[in-house]
């Protein structure tokens, strides 16, 4: 929703900013928001005005009481308001031209910045969505967390030897479904995670 007050000539807005989508942002004191292409608003304007019945005299009577003037309507001028659209984006595209806007471009240290983000966020979600599968044809989980809770269980079961069963959780199953697993089969599934970890990691 926009806060500033006059959408024809943004008389308000103290500054605007082009975004990576093509749409532009603006600040006004501790207000802001965005203006797309097709933004549009609906607004209220006088059209003009009309005579609306608001009341009525009182009726005149005669010493008996008897009506010698009967009542008469009391009229207002009263303004006639009409819903327009405004289409805000054509505006501001008009204003940009006409050199009476400046909108801000990225700066190149802006745009670095946003590079960087994008690619950590992807980084991270690659990892989220991370499985690895062991000799056994087992696929597990290799997300951080599920590392760590493979860690965890092995060294719960470090006095077992490899053969020892485990009930798991693999990557290929329902959610709550606990599949027997050999603690040797689990090792290999954390040493995988790991170093499918690791090589996620070292992507620059």
């Amino acid at each position: 929703m926009l806060k500033f007050r006059n959408e024809n000539d943004f008389s308000l807005v103290e500054r605007f900013k082009q975004n990576d989508d093509g749409s532009v942002s603006w600040w006004y004191q501790n207000s802001n928001g965005i203006i797309w292409d097709g933004f549009t608003r609906q607004h209220e304007v006088q059209v003009g005005t009309e005579q609306v019945q608001v009341g009525e005299t009182d009726p005149q009577l005669d010493e008996n009481g008897d009506v010698i003037v009967e009542s008469q309507p009391i009229f207002e001028e009263q303004p006639v308001f009409e819903t327009q659209t405004i289409d805000v984006w054509a505006i501001l595209q008009a204003k940009i031209i006409a050199d009476e806007i400046t909108v801000e471009q990225k700066t190149a240290e802006e745009i670095e910045a946003d590079v960087i983000a994008q690619f950590k966020t992807d980084r991270q979600a690659q990892l989220d969505s991370a499985t690895v599968t062991t000799q056994a044809g087992n696929e597990y989980d290799a997300d951080e967390k599920s590392i760590t809770r493979m860690g965890f269980a092995i060294v719960a079961a470090s006095a077992e030897a490899d053969d020892f069963e485990i009930l798991w959780s693999l990557a290929d199953t329902g959610t709550g479904v606990m599949s027997a697993v050999s603690l040797g089969d689990l090792k290999e599934a954390q040493a995988l995670a790991v170093q499918n970890m690791a090589d996620i990691w070292a992507v620059e």
